[in-house]
């Protein structure tokens, strides 16, 4: 599976929209986008583990209870 790469403009566009979403559903995400260039298919479970850690403590001072809440998106599990 080849990972597109995405532009400036439709990162900002996803973010304009989940904020929309979240607000008029009345869920406490923030409107931020962000993510990692990578086939989660192709890792084990202990690499997306590392590689979450990893990337959680990077934006860790841009993520909170009353900064943003990071929400859920396609590709990712529970865990």
């Amino acid at each position: 599976m080849q990972i597109s790469k995405v532009e400036p403009d439709e990162v900002n566009a996803l973010a304009q929209l989940m904020t929309w979403k979240t607000a008029v559903a009345n869920l406490p995400y923030g409107g931020a986008k962000g993510g990692i260039g990578c086939d989660p298919s192709e890792l084990s479970a202990s690499e997306l583990e590392r590689l979450t850690r990893v990337f959680t403590q990077k934006i860790h001072d841009l993520i909170g209870v009353h900064i943003d809440v990071p929400a859920p998106d396609m590709g990712t599990g529970p865990q």
